[in-house]
């Protein structure tokens, strides 16, 4: 994400920004970052009738007051619904209209409050971009899978055919390694060792190819889903030697931790809003976990009590991770209701 220019005040959590996404990660941040009754301003394309009924599309700067938003992830857009705060010759005060914002589209957003948890999912979109490519290899059939900050996507699924890898090689040639990252070859028998050999001479990828790494995966791995064997790749020791300096990695890696305790020590945990706001009073919270849709709810108390969590928690000097919901440890989050805590000792009676 591309910062251009701030306007607000850290300690009075106010103001406004201009920015512009870059990446497709960007466009699911910004989904985060931005909340009913924000106003927003960009330029913006519209229909006008001219003279003799003709109609012409002409530019012009449109500022709403958000009152619905919809985003495509696959189009990578978002559309924001609103009524308009200033006049224009073609546009009325106060009528409703929509404003599209894709990738390299500029805006200025305006929060009357920018609490904690949307100056952290502002400060993670500053960040360098991490994106990471896992390849996985079986007999028959190969798919690779995008890892960024806000999701894991398959984007590419292929037939093998004896040994013939010409597709996957042409699909990573007209990828822009540059911004990768890394890439993880992993199979369960051979094969990445076979497709390591076939890449090493090729002239366009040669430049990146300490960019590769390869790991092996136990037999049982291929009746896994894609998801699954990637999060189960995350705790490998190589795999983790190479990316052990990707922020969101950590992010899981702490989300990790919370699934270990709650299969084996449940008192050094809790689970919904409730329990880790008593696990606060108690001055018990190590880390809180959130997922990243957690604070799109629409009911205000709801809004309230996670403010209060996330402020009560940065009191006690305790951790905020924000877990992505496309991620798959954000998805068993979200089936916890989003909201959880790692404890620094176990308060209840047993």
């Amino acid at each position: 994400m591309k910062i251009h220019k701030k306007y607000f005040d850290e300690k009075k959590l106010e103001g406004s920004i201009e920015l512009m996404p870059e990446y497709p990660d960007d466009i699911y941040s910004l989904y985060n970052l931005i909340d009913k009754s924000d106003i927003i301003k960009s330029r913006t394309q519209r229909k006008i009738v001219v003279s003799n009924k003709n109609t012409e599309r002409i530019y012009i700067k449109l500022e709403i007051v958000i009152e619905s938003i919809t985003v495509d992830l696959e189009a990578n857009v978002i559309f924001f619904k609103g009524k308009t705060l200033t006049e224009h010759e073609h546009i009325k005060m106060g009528s409703f209209h929509t404003i599209e914002i894709t990738l390299n589209d500029k805006l200025w957003l305006t929060k009357k409050e920018w609490n904690l948890l949307s100056l952290k999912i502002l400060r993670d979109a500053e960040t360098e971009y991490t994106e990471i490519f896992v390849v996985l290899l079986f007999d028959k059939e190969c798919f690779v899978y995008s890892i960024t900050q806000n999701y894991v996507k398959n984007i590419l699924k292929q037939e093998i055919k004896n040994k013939n890898y010409k597709n996957i090689i042409t699909f990573l040639e007209k990828a822009n390694l540059k911004i990768i990252k890394s890439i993880i070859i992993a199979s369960t028998s051979e094969e990445r060792n076979i497709f390591l050999k076939n890449i090493s001479s090729n002239k366009n990828i040669k430049e990146n190819l300490e960019k590769f790494c390869s790991v092996k995966l136990d037999s049982d791995y291929s009746k896994m889903s894609g998801n699954k064997i990637i999060e189960k790749m995350m705790g490998d020791a190589v795999v983790l030697k190479k990316l052990h300096n990707v922020q969101f990695l950590k992010d899981l890696k702490e989300m990790e931790v919370f699934l270990t305790l709650f299969n084996t020590s449940s008192e050094y945990i809790a689970v919904g809003i409730s329990d880790v706001q008593e696990g606060i009073e108690y001055g018990a919270v190590k880390s809180l976990l959130l997922t990243s849709e957690v604070f799109k709810s629409f009911d205000i108390e709801e809004r309230k009590k996670i403010e209060k969590l996330i402020l009560d928690v940065k009191a006690q000097n305790a951790n905020l991770f924000v877990i992505p919901i496309r991620h798959f440890y954000g998805e068993k989050l979200a089936e916890m209701g989003g909201v959880a805590a790692i404890l620094k000792f176990p308060y209840r009676e047993t």
